[in-house]
């Protein structure tokens, strides 16, 4: 996906808000600076300007929980990249077992690429 800053915009101060992703993508088209709290910081804000119980977390620790809670990721960046390596690496075993099923070696030059499959691929619906 692709942001276009609108022309003039950078010249007039602008305050991003947004994700990380976004953010990242348009900062250098608006001349901007981006700064990156730590994971912490909302942990070591007093309640008072919390007001809710907020515990930083390993996912295992997470996943151990009893208790209804409200989990997430610190950084969605890390969150999307792990999502993508996870369908590369779902995609990379399916054409294994397809290769094998099919009683066939392992000719590379017989595997679509990434975007030739994706450009073949079903409609959603």
């Amino acid at each position: 996906m692709t942001y276009a800053v609108p022309t003039g915009l950078g010249d007039r101060e602008p305050v991003l808000y947004g994700e990380t992703l976004l953010a990242d993508a348009v900062a250098p088209a608006l001349g901007v600076l981006l700064l990156e709290p730590t994971d912490d910081w909302l942990v070591r804000l007093p309640e008072r300007s919390r007001k809710r119980g907020i515990r930083l977390a390993s996912l295992d620790a997470a996943r151990a929980l009893t208790e209804r809670c409200f989990v997430k990721p610190v950084d969605e960046k890390i969150r999307c990249w792990r999502t993508a390596v996870s369908i590369q690496m779902q995609q990379m075993t399916a054409n294994v077992q397809l290769i094998k099923a099919l009683g066939g070696g392992w000719d590379r030059s017989r595997i679509a690429p990434p975007n030739e499959v994706a450009r073949n691929a079903p409609a959603a619906g």
